[in-house]
């Protein structure tokens, strides 16, 4: 968290969804590309870059939540995210705080772990993926993530969503 800690909060804001980010030869100068094109500020390091792909893609988290819980008419209360992107501290902080949601992180080798749930299963040593969950529940550790700063972060999907034009 630190290495984008000197780089200002919400300068920009990128779709990430565009088709330009779809399978860049190089993402850097997609993002740069992108900030240019709809006239925003290029940050002028690679760390505010990053800040702002991961403030854009945790406003889009936040655009799904809100889509999804309209879609089943009841709040999602917590985020569980697994794999690789678990083991990024600030990309779970921001999702929390962006969300308004407490987030659950880990574990990171979600895909390993899985198969080895179902080939224990298969070989009858778990009986049930709710043993399964159990067991991976107890062997590996989760960090937990509550949602901070919600009025900045509130107030930065506004400008978000205007910047996209969503609102």
């Amino acid at each position: 968290m630190k290495i984008s800690a000197g780089c200002p909060e919400f300068t920009s804001f990128i779709d990430v969804d565009d088709h330009d980010f779809l399978n860049p030869a190089n993402m850097e100068s997609a993002v740069i590309n992108y900030l240019s094109k709809t006239k925003q500020s290029v940050p002028d390091n690679p760390f505010g870059l990053v800040k702002v792909a991961l403030e854009s893609l945790v406003f889009k988290y936040r655009i799904c939540f809100e889509q999804l819980e309209k879609i089943l008419s009841f709040s999602i209360r917590n985020v569980h995210i697994i794999g690789g992107g678990s083991n990024n501290l600030v990309l779970n902080q921001y999702t929390a705080n962006a969300t308004g949601k407490k987030v659950f992180a880990g574990p990171g080798e979600a895909t390993s772990i899985g198969n080895i749930a179902v080939q224990s299963i298969a070989n009858g040593l778990v009986k049930t993926i709710k043993d399964a969950r159990v067991i991976i529940k107890n062997s590996f550790s989760i960090k937990e993530y509550e949602p901070c700063d919600s009025k900045k972060w509130d107030k930065a999907f506004i400008r978000y969503k205007e910047s996209l034009k969503l609102s």
